[in-house]
């Protein structure tokens, strides 16, 4: 009876290892995106859920007030997503907890924030986030405002350029995914020409070289330091958009790639070197651009100071305000007072109103 038993069982074990054998593929659940999170959070979703997914948020003060920011939740956090940009596997060890392990992965970071959040996000924990690299992570942009020009347009009857953006993001996205039987991605590996990786090769030298102690990007050396590799990835992005998924990238998709990469570049440059000019002057610079404004729409190169309080900004119809910023122009030369019988005036210098 027990030698029917033991064969009944050894029959049983090894159908269920043929069984395994075949088991269906993983089926991943769709959800793509993620926005109020934490750490442990992030974490799971990236774990168990779809293998390419994103941060995402048109609300960007969700993120940045999210229990994951939080004073004693954001270096992990913002490590965690370091090492996400990075696409190492991030496997924890914790003894309350089941392991977490994120592999075979890829992340994305897309969020639309108000100025005054990211001033306090720069700031926030003396600057933990650029101090840690994130920033420098991510392709960041500061667009001037429109506002005040954007007058009404009917719309257009068709938008044939942008049904055509859909229709080739549409076509990438039918593309299925390879996964191993873990459901980690089996990436697709692009190479890039001779031309391309010769071309690749300039950029990183220009950019490392200006790096140095008075070079054009010795302020923003976090930023400088990752651009190469932002290329890289866009050029990449680029290929498969234009040509799928396989193949080589060519010297004209790295060319391309470039020139948006040093663009970010420079606009990180911009933003990151603003943030450090204290207040005062940024205020003048405001100030002097209103001035600057005015005058070239009313054809002259001087105003009453009482416009000011009128007509600019409305932190400038504060007399105190007011008269700090124009102090500033003053000694930067870039105004003048004038005095026209009792009236006050302040006077632009001609050279700025020229195109």
């Amino acid at each position: 009876m027990s030698e029917i038993t033991l064969s009944t069982l050894d029959m049983l074990k090894q159908e269920l290892q043929e069984h395994d054998k075949n088991r269906p593929p993983l089926v991943k659940a769709p959800e793509l995106f993620c926005e109020e999170t934490s750490k442990g959070g992030l974490a799971d979703f990236v774990a168990y859920g779809h293998p390419s997914i994103m941060l995402k948020s048109d609300e960007g003060s969700l993120v940045v007030g999210s229990h994951g920011m939080g004073d004693k939740e954001m270096m992990g956090f913002l490590g965690l997503i370091n090492r996400f940009w990075d696409g190492r596997p991030y496997d924890p060890h914790f003894k309350t907890a089941n392991p977490t392990l994120c592999d075979g992965y890829r992340f994305s970071v897309n969020l639309m924030i108000q100025g005054v959040i990211w001033d306090q996000w720069q700031v926030k924990q003396d600057g933990l986030t650029r101090g840690m690299g994130t920033f420098s992570r991510y392709l960041i942009s500061k667009p001037v405002s429109t506002m005040g020009t954007r007058e009404y347009q009917e719309p257009p009857i068709g938008t044939p350029k942008i049904q055509a953006f859909y229709d080739q993001i549409t076509s990438i996205m039918d593309i299925s995914l390879s996964l191993d039987a873990d459901g980690r991605i089996e990436a697709y590996t692009l190479n890039l020409s001779i031309e391309a990786k010769n071309t690749w090769e300039e950029f990183f030298n220009v950019i490392e070289n200006n790096l140095k102690i008075g070079g054009d990007f010795s302020e923003v050396k976090d930023v400088a330091s990752k651009i190469a590799e932002q290329a890289a990835r866009i050029a990449g992005v680029l290929h498969v958009f234009g040509k799928g998924p396989t193949g080589s990238i060519d010297e004209n998709t790295m060319k391309n790639a470039i020139a948006l990469a040093a663009w970010y570049l420079h606009e990180a440059r911009r933003i990151f070197i603003a943030s450090t000019v204290p207040s005062e002057l940024k205020d003048a610079a405001n100030l002097f651009d209103w001035i600057k404004g005015y005058c070239l729409e009313n054809n002259t190169d001087q105003l009453l100071i009482s416009e000011i309080l009128k007509f600019a900004q409305p932190k400038f119809r504060n007399q105190k305000k007011r008269n700090e910023a124009l102090a500033q122009l003053v000694e930067s030369g870039h105004v003048k007072h004038k005095n026209k019988g009792k009236q006050k005036l302040i006077e632009i210098r001609p050279e700025f109103l020229e195109d």
